[in-house]
């Protein structure tokens, strides 16, 4: 099938808005099971037909519902490109641990900048899902803190 380039950015600028819209979705706290897996395509880039990669992760609900956490395009599908991927989630959640085990909600707050500017292009809705429902999580860190008094009372 051969398509125009116009067409192309026609089809482009009409779906752009969902795909944002996927990209920002909320995404349940545990998927029970994750797939990894790589689709094949072709493109032609400068009159040459190129094989490219889409690296998927798949999430399963609790639910058994399907949810695709994640399409990463690359030039191939590499052991490398992998290692890379599920290295700079390990980082990425070792990092935001620090967020929820911050003694109080100022010093998560001083994470979460620290986190945001690590890995904020990286994984926006992650900062932004912790920025958008504040109110919700600061409720941990009182929580946190009562635990604290209460347990120096007792200690005393």
């Amino acid at each position: 099938m051969e398509l125009s380039a116009e067409m192309v950015r026609k089809i482009t600028d009409r779906i752009l808005p969902e795909i944002k819209e996927w990209q920002s979705r909320p995404l349940n706290p545990v998927y029970p099971f994750v797939f990894m897996d790589c689709i094949h395509y072709k493109v032609r880039e400068d009159g040459r037909l190129l094989s490219r990669a889409a690296y998927i992760f798949l999430g399963i609900t609790a639910d058994g519902f399907k949810d695709i956490l994640s399409i990463t395009v690359g030039a191939n599908e590499t052991s490398k490109f992998w290692l890379g991927m599920l290295n700079d989630l390990k980082k990425f959640s070792s990092d935001f641990k620090s967020v929820y085990n911050a003694p109080n909600e100022a010093a998560a707050l001083s994470e979460l900048e620290k986190s945001k500017e690590k890995w904020g292009r990286m994984y926006p809705y992650a900062v932004s899902s912790w920025e958008n429902n504040r109110d919700d999580v600061s409720s941990f860190f009182r929580f946190s803190d009562e635990k604290m008094i209460y347990t120096s009372t007792i200690q005393l």
